[in-house]
């Protein structure tokens, strides 16, 4: 932990505030969800199929995730602040070139030109590190995800209120807006955090290996990216289930993703008052239960052939929930195994979680194309819900023995 400044709002020789951190998160789950409620229309307007329309999520997903592993490093070595300036002006300008793209090859390009955003979830966790010990940047982390998950809430019903006003560039033209937004409240705000930069870059991509040979790097970064691969798992196969299951409407669609998000908010909620108290590992147990729970309510109504959306729908809530208590703990996790690799950390566990999610959420697409009811989607979601806990379970039992062996867990 850096011995900072106090953070003053709209002082750039300060930390960021948590305003400015949740701003920087919120656009990144912006870009990923406001296209939702569209997708079956950009389907339609290119007159394309499924599988490459839903690139549009599983592809971006997945550049984000190799982007991470570059951006986190890249931050370390430079800072926090010029990177973060760098990926929103880009992201911008990419927003705007989506929004006129003649056809779906030019905006699957300048979609995972976008995916540049990723930088605001790297960059905002790192940041919280570098102003915190492990335990309160888990509980900010949990504030900050709060604040953030406020978005992707909203998100969705706003992509469906402007699909169905003005069509499916709309939503690209209300990214470039939000992104030229945050890029001025960066710069304006964001005070550079990481004052224990690295000698040199390579040396810093170097040290990589020392997080890939730590077992509880392994462990936090495991749990995280199988948690929020449940989500993704929702996130993919929604728009389609939504529309060819339930024969929702854009905006519809968008107002029934509201329970994931919500649940979110509640868990990064509880985050932020008991990871002090319980413990990252506690927490993160509790979230993997909760989690299966909803799910196993949402099967048993689909099956029972409970036809009105929120069968499906309101159980999701318990995703929201169990996601808002493992990723914010597991992220604090993680990059505790060393803090001059906070960037590195928060970059290789973020790419694992949008890898990871990006396989899975492509990985449903060939059971919903004539899905007739919820049921597929929801055991891909239980499946992943079942390998996050016992990646929690085999966490828990590593950090035992490091407790009970001689103190040495730089590395193990």
């Amino acid at each position: 932990m850096a011995d900072l400044p106090k953070p003053r709002f709209l002082d750039p020789s300060t930390p960021p505030t948590l305003t400015t951190l949740v701003t920087l998160a919120a656009i990144g789950a912006v870009s990923m969800n406001v296209i939702l409620p569209s997708l079956p229309y950009i389907q339609e307007h290119f007159g394309t199929n499924l599988f490459t329309v839903q690139f549009l999520l599983s592809g971006y997903l997945l550049v984000t995730g190799f982007l991470q592993l570059i951006i986190g490093p890249l931050s370390d070595y430079f800072g926090r602040r010029p990177i973060a300036l760098i990926c929103m002006g880009v992201f911008v300008l990419a927003s705007c070139a989506s929004a006129v793209a003649p056809n779906t090859t030019v905006l699957i390009a300048t979609r995972i030109i976008q995916a540049l955003v990723v930088a605001s979830f790297v960059i905002s966790r790192a940041a919280v590190r570098d102003m915190l010990p492990a335990n309160q940047a888990a509980a900010m982390l949990g504030y900050v995800a709060m604040g953030m998950s406020l978005a992707p809430m909203m998100a969705p019903a706003i992509g469906g209120i402007l699909q169905e006003a003005y069509d499916w560039p709309a939503a690209f033209w209300a990214q470039a807006v939000g992104g030229l937004m945050v890029f001025l409240l960066v710069w304006h705000d964001m005070g550079e955090t990481n004052i224990t930069r690295s000698d040199s870059l390579t040396a810093q991509f170097r040290q990589y290996p020392d997080l890939i040979r730590s077992r509880r790097f392994w462990g936090y970064a495991s749990a995280t990216a199988l948690a929020s691969g449940s989500f993704f798992v929702f996130l993919g196969g929604m728009p389609f289930i939504g529309v060819g299951v339930y024969e929702l409407s854009p905006g519809a669609l968008g107002l029934y993703f509201i329970f994931t998000p919500l649940g979110y908010f509640f868990g990064n909620f509880l985050t932020g008052r008991m990871s002090t108290r319980f413990g990252l590992l506690a927490l993160m147990m509790v979230g993997g239960f909760v989690m299966l729970a909803g799910m196993v309510v949402a099967l048993v109504l689909v099956s029972a052939g409970v036809a009105h959306p929120l069968a499906f729908f309101a159980p999701t809530i318990c995703i929201g929930i169990g996601n808002g208590l493992v990723i914010p703990n597991g992220s604090a996790g993680m990059m505790n195994i060393n803090s001059r690799l906070a960037g590195s950390a928060a970059g290789f566990g973020g790419s694992l979680m949008t890898i990871g999610g990006a396989a899975l959420s492509a990985a449903v697409v060939p059971f919903l194309v004539d899905a007739v009811s919820a049921a597929p989607l929801i055991l891909f979601i239980l499946a992943t819900g079942v390998l996050s806990l016992l990646a929690v379970t085999y966490t828990n039992a590593i950090e035992r023995q490091l407790r009970e062996a001689v103190p040495d867990t730089q590395n193990s």
